[in-house]
C-alpha cells in the first residue's frame, strides 16, 4: 500500500503527532465505531444495523488513524493484515483462533 500521499498529506497540513498520541487519537476512533455499533441496537437490546454512511465514515476514520502510525514504523498496513490472515489460518488448523494454537519456537 503506498503511504507516500498520506504521508505528503499530514505534511502538508502539520498533522504529525507522537506515536503515543496517534494510538490514542485510534482509540478514540475506535470509540466510535463502537457508539454507532451500540446506537444502532439500543444498546445491545435488540438487533439492529448501524447507518452505513456513518460506519463507513467512522471506519475511514480509524484506518486514517492506523495508516498514519503505521506511516511512523514504515510499515505496510496492507501486507500486516495479510500477514495477520495467514497467521489466523495457521491456528485454525490447529484448532482455534487465541494465540495458545500459535506454534511453540524452537
Amino acid at each position: 500500500m503506498d503511504l507516500e500521499p498520506l504521508k505528503e498529506f499530514v505534511a502538508r497540513h502539520h498533522l504529525e503527532t507522537a506515536p503515543a498520541f496517534s494510538l490514542l487519537d485510534i482509540m478514540s476512533e475506535l470509540g466510535e465505531v463502537a457508539k454507532e455499533l451500540l446506537k444502532a441496537t439500543d444498546y445491545g437490546r435488540q438487533p439492529g444495523s448501524p447507518d452505513a454512511e456513518r460506519m463507513r465514515e467512522e471506519i475511514g476514520d480509524l484506518m486514517f488513524g492506523v495508516a498514519y502510525l503505521s506511516t511512523l514504523y514504515d510499515v505496510d498496513p496492507e501486507a500486516a493484515m495479510w500477514d495477520s490472515v495467514r497467521k489466523f489460518e495457521r491456528r485454525l488448523e490447529r484448532g482455534g483462533t487465541g494465540s495458545e494454537f500459535d506454534a511453540p519456537e524452537t
